[in-house]
This record gives C-alpha cells, structure tokens and sequence, in this order.
C-alpha cells in the first residue's frame, strides 16, 4: 500500500514520526506545490490544482494530512476530489482551541475545521480535540493517539488495514 503523506506545518518531522509505518506501507512526504505568491482564493486554488496533479502523479491508496493552513485544506480536497481516503492528523486542534465569544476570529483559520471534514479518519491529540470533534459531529472517525509515537503508529495502521 502506498500512503501520501502531506504535512504542511514540519513535513520532516511528520515523515520521521512515521517511518515506523515504513514496514508496512510506503510512506511518501510531498510538500506544498510552489506558486507565485498569490492571495486567498487564488493561492488556494494554485494549491489545490498542484496537490491534485502530485496525487494523480503519485497514486497513492489513501492520503495523511498533517497541519491546519490552506494548504492542508487544499490536499485533503484535492484528495476527497480524487476519491482517496484522507487521514487528519493533529485532528481538532483549531475546534479546540476557538475564540472566546465576542472575539475577533483569525482570518486565516479556519482551514484545519474544514480538513477536519474531509477527513475519513481524524487522529487527535487529546481529549480536548476529541471533546471539540464530536461536538462538531466529527466523533465518530475520531480517535485519540496523544504524543505517544507507538500508539500513533498503531491507530494509523489499523485505519490503513481497515482499507
């Protein structure tokens, strides 16, 4: 089985941490296809049509997405778009971690929540990103692996042979 793995936050940590899938699977890391500096939809759009022409140009079985910018938005799209199953990891951290009532909202969050909803499985790091997935009506794909690397690598296995 061939895994894509695109981590747009630390891309060479993601990969490490998951090197130990390597017996299993192959693991390949892509980055965020490079564009001309353009703003909101349009660097959107650029990433989207470059994530979709790696996958189509990888073939992966199914696809990991790590971070929570637009460009993480835009691999867990391009990957629904190509009907491959997507794996959210560090699910739930922009619900957990919303705004107080009344306060200014980031303008460039928002991105995570939506790749949280693309996402066939969300591996979140604690209870309190469980808590905000299923009050989002996420929970039921959602399952805590914490910072431990073993128990990490053993949720993500079980989703891939559940493949």
């Amino acid at each position: 089985m061939q895994v894509a793995l695109i981590s747009t936050d630390e891309p060479a940590a993601a990969q490490d941490f998951l090197a130990a899938l390597g017996k299993r699977v192959t693991v390949r890391a892509l980055r965020a296809p490079s564009a001309p500096v353009a703003s909101g939809r349009h660097r959107l759009a650029d990433a989207l049509r470059g994530f979709e022409s790696m996958l189509i140009a990888e073939r992966p079985d199914a696809v990991l997405v790590d971070g929570d910018g637009s460009a993480a938005f835009a691999a867990a799209l391009a990957a629904v778009k190509l009907e491959l199953p997507v794996g959210r990891l560090g699910a739930g951290c922009e619900l957990a971690s919303e705004p107080v009532s009344g306060a200014v909202p980031d303008p460039a969050s928002g991105y995570g929540r939506l790749a949280d909803r693309l996402g066939a499985a969300l591996f979140c790091k604690g209870e309190r990103e469980l808590v905000a997935l299923r009050r989002a009506g996420l929970g039921d794909h959602a399952v805590v692996v914490g910072a431990d690397r073993e128990r990490s690598v053993a949720a993500i296995a079980a989703w891939l042979d559940e493949l």
